[in-house]
């Protein structure tokens, strides 16, 4: 009886004190079908830095965020003659067992041949470590 109750203790102090996995900061479905998203891995998630607002100022400055954004979108949409920031939210990982971690979402505005292209999916995630997260595709 003793080691049954310590073996339900430690299998469920396991799950309690398990990470979240690989979970999506944003997501959205495209025309076709197929699903894009941010996705952050654990690994990743734990090595950012911890912050809250009561902290102050977050680890990683808007300014900063939204120009290291830029410059991966700039790399990224390469097709496109501009690229522009079109908003920036800051918000949670969404994981209840990070819940001082945090990252910017980042979206953009694409031109091409001046004309302001309208989709879902510009988006990239900037962790409070300077990490630039880009989406990936999934069918």
């Amino acid at each position: 009886m003793r080691i049954s109750l310590i073996l339900l203790w430690l299998c469920s102090a396991s799950v309690a004190f398990a990470g979240c996995g690989e979970l999506p900061l944003a997501s959205t479905h495209r025309d076709d079908g197929s699903i894009i998203s941010v996705i952050v891995p654990e690994a990743q998630q734990l090595a950012s830095p911890r912050w809250s607002p009561e902290d102050g100022e977050p680890p990683l400055a808007l300014s900063q965020a939204i120009t290291l954004g830029l410059t991966w979108a700039k790399g990224h949409y390469t097709r496109f003659d501009e690229v522009d920031i079109d908003s920036v939210s800051l918000s949670r990982i969404g994981c209840s067992d990070l819940r001082d971690r945090w990252y910017y979402l980042v979206h953009f505005s694409l031109k091409i041949e001046g004309q302001r292209l309208f989709g879902s999916g510009n988006f990239a995630a900037v962790l409070m470590d300077g990490t630039v997260v880009p989406p990936t595709v999934r069918e």
